[in-house]
């Protein structure tokens, strides 16, 4: 039990962070995130990513997104300008092969994320499994209420507590309508597991749909996206 370590929910936010894969290992799921600039009339003025954008798979997806449909926030009844942040999860294609997309949402990015220490005794007794919290965010980017959600394996109240409390600290990117920060509700994963397996820690959202580790699901997001992969704010 000795070997078991924490790994918790790993995100890219709108800014230069992302999950990579391990050199040795077969290619695991990785996320890209851009920041998408709408106008009020829903068109895209812009998706820019946030890391390298010489990539292939990231080619492949501003490829890909511009025949994706997203609706913009809606201000006193009208349509407004929305910021967001768009996360796609991915597995990289091998051999030249076009990348598995896996899930896309929008919504507010991860700005600090700090991971809660997996309870010793929970680790003795060979408990694994995935806390997801369901987060109240302000307008700010803080979060102002956190409670569990759901729970996947065996979670006991120790790893519960340590999950809720650490994200008390986390902070995000929220989004913007008419240059106003938005508040919002967010479902997210911690992973209390010892594998890097592509689904160790996967989920079970709203309408029974299926998530890994790297989900922000945003229930109230200002932005939709409502095609191909309309996952955020349903």
């Amino acid at each position: 039990m000795g070997s078991k370590k924490f790994l918790g929910w790993v995100a890219s936010a709108c800014v230069a962070v992302s999950m990579t894969a391990a050199a040795a290992e077969p290619q695991q799921a990785r996320v890209y995130t851009f920041n998408v600039e709408l106008d009020a009339s829903g068109a895209t003025v812009s998706a820019t990513p946030t890391r390298d954008g010489s990539e292939a798979v990231t080619r492949q997806i501003q490829q890909e997104l511009r025949g994706w449909v997203f609706r913009p926030a809606q201000q006193d009844g009208e349509p407004a300008r929305t910021s967001t942040c768009l996360r796609v999860t991915a597995i990289p294609g091998e051999d030249g092969a076009a990348a598995r997309i896996l899930s896309a949402t929008v919504g507010p990015a991860p700005q600090t994320l700090s991971n809660p220490v997996f309870p010793k005794a929970a680790q003795l007794r060979g408990h694994e499994g995935v806390v997801v919290l369901a987060l109240d965010m302000d307008a700010q980017g803080r979060v102002q209420d956190v409670v569990v959600y759901d729970t996947v394996g065996e979670v006991n109240r120790a790893m519960a507590n340590a999950a809720i409390a650490v994200a008390r600290g986390w902070t995000f990117h929220p989004e913007q309508v008419e240059g106003a920060s938005q508040a919002a509700k967010l479902l997210m994963p911690v992973c209390f597991v010892a594998t890097e397996a592509v689904d160790a820690c996967s989920w079970t959202g709203p309408e029974d749909q299926s998530f890994g580790r790297h989900t922000v699901l945003t229930l109230n997001s200002a932005a939709r996206l409502e095609s191909p992969l309309a996952y955020a704010g349903r």
